[in-house]
């Protein structure tokens, strides 16, 4: 049958995965209903990197139960993220504002080339394992506008270091973690060109600035800014 032939309201339709690997009854999976005209998926219900064929089956309300179904096909292919690869800092530890850290990523792999990169550092009272596993809540609720705001809590605040890049590392100073831990947490993120970005989490030590070196510290401070380094400056005044 076709819409030409029966109206919309006349006609029985229902849609299935054919490829298997999804269930269209899952709740978190679909904004539609298997029996609207049109599939719609909740944000990142699809798996990343993964086929799925979907199929609908179409017949009017009043054919019999041995009547044929119409049936069309489509195939879509989700974008794989990132993979493989790992970042951290160059020293892992040092002092405040003074020491020049290496923030870099190495082996990260994906078809859809260039790869860019971002680091940004928490500014929050987490730990490492705090912070990755609320990093996890977030993937595992699918980075969707629905995580409660108990959850919002949890995550780490991030501040940008710098914006994506090609290159695949940043120079840069640090401050001191303003919750007195010892460590700084940094995320790296890697995206492909078409936007797709995994997350990876490191630490380095980062130590306190001498009070003997404070002055050193606002005129290095000063420096950046007349230089228009505002990156570095955002970190001094951070």
């Amino acid at each position: 049958p076709s819409d030409a032939e029966f109206n919309e309201t006349s006609l029985s339709k229902v849609w299935i995965c054919t490829s298997g690997n999804l269930n269209l009854s899952d709740p978190s999976i679909l904004k539609s209903s298997t029996n609207d005209r049109n599939l719609i998926f909740k944000p990142y219900a699809l798996l990343p990197g993964t086929d799925f064929v979907f199929s609908v089956r179409v017949r009017p309300f009043t054919a019999g139960s041995n009547s044929v179904w119409g049936e069309a096909s489509v195939t879509i292919s989700t974008n794989s993220l990132p993979s493989l690869g790992v970042c951290s800092s160059t020293p892992s530890s040092g002092t405040a504002l003074v020491t020049s850290f290496r923030l870099a990523c190495h082996g990260w792999t994906d078809k859809d080339l260039p790869l860019t990169y971002k680091f940004e550092i928490a500014t929050s009272s987490h730990t490492l394992a705090e912070a990755k596993f609320a990093e996890s809540l977030v993937t595992n609720d699918n980075r969707n506008s629905s995580i409660n705001g108990a959850r919002q809590r949890e995550l780490p605040i991030y501040l940008s270091v710098c914006d994506f890049r090609r290159m695949e590392f940043y120079d840069t100073v640090l401050s001191e973690n303003p919750y007195g831990a010892s460590s700084v947490i940094i995320r790296a993120l890697v995206a492909d060109s078409l936007g797709a970005n995994s997350p990876f989490l490191f630490e380095a030590r980062v130590d306190p600035l001498p009070p003997a070196r404070l002055t050193t510290a606002k005129e290095i401070m000063e420096s950046r800014f007349q230089e228009g380094d505002m990156q570095n400056y955002a970190v001094f005044a951070g």
